[in-house]
Order: structure tokens, then C-alpha cells, then sequence
């Protein structure tokens, strides 16, 4: 498993930081908008900007799409439990670990978006 979360790690590190601290909740519910691929990466791949009460894209690499969508199509349910069962453990998730204030967060992005959708 090591060689495993070592990989996850690496994928993540590469996302912007403005994207990367709720990607590891976003993980864990992903499977649940599978009837809306790229729904939850399009609203984690926007800010709001509260000057203009919009969304602006944050810019993010082509890879950084594309391993969302690999992980997404590819692995299927598989690999969403095993990205649950990783982020559920301090011990191999480390700064990813999703707790409650990680379920927060990502509410709170949630909640922003929904009144511009």
C-alpha cells in the first residue's frame, strides 16, 4: 500500500493550492456525481471572487484534469474506496486526512456555488 499512497501524494501535490485542499473530500463523495462526470472538478476548479460575486478559474495543468478524470472513468468504485479508506487514515493521508472541518470546507464551496448555478 505504500507505493500506492506515495502515488496519491504525488497526484495531489501537483494540483493548485487552492484546489488541493479540498480535493480530498471532493475524492470521497466523487463517485456520488457519477451521473454528472466533472461536476464536482468544475465547481473545485472556480473561486469565488467576492468583489464581483463570481467565479473565476483557477488555473490548473492539463494532467491536473486528466488524472481526475482517469481516477473518475478508470477506476470506478474501486478506486474511490481505496482514495476513502486512504483519506480516512492520519496514519497514510497525513496532511490530506479528511476530518470534519475537510467536510466543511468543502460544504462551504459547495454552498458559494449553488446561488451562481
Amino acid at each position: 500500500m505504500a507505493h500506492i499512497d506515495q502515488w496519491i501524494v504525488k497526484q495531489l501535490s501537483l494540483f493548485p493550492s487552492e484546489m488541493r485542499s479540498n480535493l480530498p473530500a471532493a475524492f470521497i463523495f466523487e463517485d456520488k456525481f457519477s451521473s454528472s462526470p466533472g461536476a464536482l472538478f468544475d465547481i473545485l476548479s472556480h473561486k469565488l471572487d467576492t468583489t464581483t460575486n463570481s467565479f473565476s478559474e483557477i488555473e490548473y495543468t492539463k494532467e491536473n484534469k486528466e488524472f481526475w478524470f482517469i481516477c473518475q472513468g478508470f477506476g470506478g468504485t474501486l478506486l474511490f474506496d481505496l482514495f476513502k479508506g486512504f483519506f480516512a487514515d492520519h496514519a497514510r493521508a497525513g496532511i490530506y486526512f479528511v476530518d470534519t472541518k475537510g467536510y466543511a470546507e468543502l460544504a462551504s464551496v459547495f454552498l458559494a456555488y449553488l446561488p451562481l448555478a
